[in-house]
């Protein structure tokens, strides 16, 4: 998912997890209702609650699809994300997805920030076996399509879509300082490459005038 885009990945994660926050969100309000009517003497089993409406609700992908979405709205919000919506859990072409790239970096910032995350999204290769169809072992290769780790980039993700272009999120630390850098609509998949690097070069030597800045508006935000 995050080496190559994986988009059916982020659909099948989509679907899983938003199973489960609908199952969690309904049992929460069960055992709210329960506890209401019964006092705390007959609270119901939240973790048995949640599986059992697990299944139930597994059944209705689309709507276990939706239910993510609306946890990635929501979180983007949380975030600051003003300009962001998002209407699919894998970000193909859709009227109603929108961002910016003062708002992805804001998303790169808050991912890069998990050890899990960065872990992976600086993978340069990852290999492992799958069955296949016919329950059959096979060796998969994936290949990260950031050509920018052999320079001391450490992710964190390219993009491509009609609208947007060929797109980059990337990271990069200038003397102790993480600077999260995102391109949108380059001229072509390799030019993003380029025109990353001459942007983190400009920063590296012009990291006193940016820390300066940051710190500036940083404290027009408190």
């Amino acid at each position: 998912l995050m080496l190559p885009s994986g988009n059916d990945a982020a659909y099948c994660i989509a679907e899983k997890f938003g199973s489960y926050i609908f199952a969690t969100c309904v049992a929460e309000e069960e055992k709210d209702a329960e506890n209401v009517n019964h006092g705390l003497k007959n609270v119901i089993d939240i973790n048995s609650k949640v599986t059992e409406l697990e299944n139930e609700v597994a059944v209705r992908p689309l709507h276990c699809v939706q239910t993510f979405v609306d946890e990635m709205n929501k979180t983007a919000a949380e975030l600051g994300m003003k300009n962001s919506n998002f209407a699919n859990p894998h970000g193909l072409q859709n009227k109603f997805n929108r961002s910016t790239a003062s708002d992805l970096c804001k998303l790169s910032r808050a991912a890069m920030e998990d050890e899990n995350f960065r872990k992976i999204v600086s993978t340069k290769r990852h290999e492992c076996f799958l069955l296949d169809g016919n329950l059959v072992l096979k060796e998969t290769v994936w290949e990260n399509t950031n050509k920018l780790l052999d320079k001391g980039f450490a992710g964190v993700k390219t993009g491509i879509t009609a609208s947007a272009g060929p797109c980059l999120a990337v990271s990069h630390t200038v003397e102790g300082w993480s600077l999260i850098l995102v391109l949108l609509n380059c001229r072509s998949l390799e030019s993003r490459f380029v025109e990353a690097s001459k942007v983190i070069k400009w920063a590296s030597k012009n990291s006193e005038l940016l820390r300066s800045r940051s710190e500036s508006l940083a404290a027009t935000q408190r």
